[in-house]
C-alpha cells in the first residue's frame, strides 16, 4: 500500500508540473484558433471537461514512463 501511494503521489506531482500555466496557455490558444476569437470558457471546470481526453492521455503517458523506470 505504501509503495502504491508513493507511485500515485509521484504521478500526481509530475502531472501538476506538466499542467502548469504555460501548458494550459497552449490549450487556450488552440481553443481560440479552432473556435474563434470570441469563444470563451465559463470556468475552469468547463475547460477540464472539454480537454478531458487530452489530459487523461498525458496522465497515462506519464504513468507508463514512471512504471517503466521503476
Amino acid at each position: 500500500s505504501f509503495i502504491q501511494d508513493l507511485i500515485n503521489n509521484i504521478i500526481k506531482s509530475i502531472v501538476n508540473i506538466l499542467l502548469s500555466p504555460k501548458v494550459i496557455m497552449i490549450f487556450l490558444i488552440n481553443y481560440k484558433i479552432i473556435y474563434g476569437n470570441a469563444a470563451e470558457y465559463k470556468d475552469s471546470v468547463e475547460f477540464i471537461k472539454n480537454n478531458r481526453v487530452l489530459i487523461k492521455g498525458i496522465i497515462k503517458g506519464i504513468s507508463s514512463m514512471i512504471i517503466k523506470v521503476l
